[in-house]
């Protein structure tokens, strides 16, 4: 038979070979029952730990063996995998037994000292295998790897009321705790990353980046998400469960793991100059938010979760509210280091920040809290001022007054909120007309000339004037004015030279019509100011008068003098 006619099945098994995958699955669930035969509670958990480990050694030796003889790299690549998954298996199988310390005499001592006989065997045969096998694997990637390693056998530990001595409760929130401690310890891969795929080129295996050494956190990655899910059926304590199933672990719990992992991915993007992963991470990121929300929360058969869930988000926070405060700061670090478009989302995830409130499960239709206007101000404005755009200052400017503002409001501290965010605006809108000189700015200032105009007339017109009173409406009214004439002298605008004298006509209008209204309430008033309205009228109208009698009376005086030059 040729190669052509081999059907695609047993291409497959004959390439890849996952026959030792389901050898080993097979192997460790066949143990676990041979030592708690009959249904009793108790694992014998010295005799379980022999057996795993004379398993994980007879399937280290044979692919040293395959390699070292057969150069059979492709099976060694399986048998790999598999020894991670006899790591993750030691490690969930012991769970149990720690938590049955007070039973059959076992006691803390025993169960660390179990646990911590698993990590050895762990970290030998990795060390064994890397070199007897000649592998060459860095540092900074065997120090992350060997910290996940560690966080799977000595997390139960701590978690286990019987261990630790904590309350079942808070056990539970440690449970909810180890994705973000295997984050932490995942955000260590980010100085491998920055070395760049030269520092793995020269390996020792026929595998090339990335397939080695990233496929080996690949698999470490699904056992993290695997093994926080074990831990909250092996210790969590709910009061009241539907069935077994029923934990307090929710999808939310895996949000700062992921989230610590799409950072790795995008400096993996940005070292190795990568544009489509850079995008694609940018686009994978909103979906943690979505991870975020529990879906279902009002099912009968997640009694416990939903119970946590509530205690949580009185605690704590949403899950929601979190998420969204990351996704924040994920989008603010990726535009720090260049990535395109990641502005956009940064300013997106501000909005959407708006309208989630802390304790809220979803958007909501008004605004729940004025922070991130705060935080998108801070951050633009920094921006803008550094490199010198006014478009990025102006929106700096605009979002910080209004976060600013409406902070102010709710504290207490702004009495009078549409007059401080109207010229706080108006502020910054002439304050980058001025400094600025690119294109944005100069076709702002006729903007800025007009808005100058209407807060002055909006002043005047109000019966309040928005709590300026006596001196204090007086100097406002004359800064107004010496503003907009100075300004449009200086930047040759017209607009803020028609809004200074608009002002100045208004007020003049304004305190002629009050100066009319109290003549009014006195007898005589009236004939009184129309007297003293025609004494003046009188008096220009003589003014100009001489001044034509002048120049009628300067003009043969001038041809004199030309007459006498000649």
């Amino acid at each position: 038979m040729s190669r052509s006619q081999v059907p695609w099945l047993l291409k497959l098994l004959y390439n890849h070979n996952p026959f030792y995958l389901i050898s080993a699955g097979l192997s460790v669930y066949g143990l676990k029952m041979f030592f708690k035969p009959f249904e009793v509670e108790y694992i014998e958990p010295w005799n379980l730990m022999g057996a795993l480990s004379a398993l994980t050694l007879l399937m280290a030796f044979t692919a040293y063996c395959i390699v070292k003889f057969g150069r059979v790299w492709e099976d060694a690549r399986s048998i790999v995998l598999v020894l991670l998954l006899m790591f993750f298996a030691i490690s969930v199988s012991f769970d149990e037994i720690v938590t049955l310390v007070s039973w059959e005499a076992n006691t803390a001592v025993d169960a660390l000292a179990l646990m911590g006989s698993g990590l050895l065997l762990s970290v030998s045969v990795t060390e064994a295998l890397l070199s007897g096998l000649k592998i060459r694997l860095p540092w900074s990637y065997r120090l992350p790897f060997y910290g996940l390693l560690a966080l799977f056998f000595g997390f139960p530990l701590w978690v286990s009321p019987e261990v630790s001595g904590c309350a079942p409760a808070m056990a539970t929130y440690r449970v909810a705790l180890f994705p973000s401690f295997a984050g932490l310890i995942t955000l260590g891969l980010l100085p491998a990353v920055r070395s760049g795929r030269s520092a793995v080129v020269e390996n020792g295996t026929p595998w090339k980046w990335p397939c080695f050494p990233w496929c080996l956190f690949v698999f470490m990655g699904l056992a993290v998400c695997l093994r926080s899910y074990s831990l909250a059926i092996s210790f969590d304590r709910a009061n009241a469960r539907a069935h077994f199933w029923d934990t307090s672990f929710g999808m939310y719990y895996l949000v700062p793991f992921l989230g610590a992992v799409l950072l790795v991915l995008l400096e993996l993007g940005l070292v190795e100059r990568i544009r489509k992963l850079q995008d694609g991470v940018l686009l994978a990121a909103p979906l943690l938010v979505a991870m975020s929300r529990p879906w279902l929360e009002n099912r009968s058969w997640h009694y416990s979760r939903n119970l946590f869930l509530q205690d949580v988000i009185s605690t704590i926070g949403s899950p929601v509210a979190i998420a969204m405060c990351g996704l924040m700061v994920f989008y603010g670090y990726a535009w720090l280091r260049g990535v395109r478009r990641a502005e956009l989302g940064f300013i997106a995830a501000s909005m959407m920040n708006l309208f989630v409130g802390p304790q809220s499960l979803s958007l909501s239709t008004h605004m729940q809290q004025y922070w991130p206007l705060v935080g998108l101000g801070i951050v633009e404005l920094a921006y803008g001022l550094i490199f010198r755009q006014s478009p990025r200052t102006l929106l700096g400017a605009g979002s910080l007054t209004l976060g600013g503002t409406w902070l102010g409001v709710q504290a207490g501290l702004t009495p009078a909120e549409p007059f401080v965010i109207w010229h706080a605006l108006l502020f910054g809108v002439i304050a980058i007309t001025t400094l600025y000189r690119d294109f944005w700015a100069i076709a702002l200032r006729p903007v800025a000339g007009v808005l100058l105009g209407l807060a002055s007339l909006m002043v005047l017109a109000s019966e309040t004037h928005f709590g300026l009173t006596g001196l204090l409406f007086a100097a406002y009214v004359a800064v107004m004015i010496l503003m907009a004439i100075s300004l449009g002298l200086m930047l040759r605008e017209r607009w803020y030279l028609i809004a200074g004298g608009s002002t100045a006509a208004a007020s003049v209008a304004a305190v002629g019509w009050q100066f009319c209204v109290r003549l009014y309430e006195i007898d005589g008033g009236i004939p009184l100011a129309a007297a003293g309205f025609c004494f003046v009228t009188a008096v220009l109208i003589s003014v100009l008068k001489a001044g034509r009698s002048q120049n009628e009376n300067s003009e043969p005086a001038v041809q004199r003098l030309g007459h006498l030059d000649e």
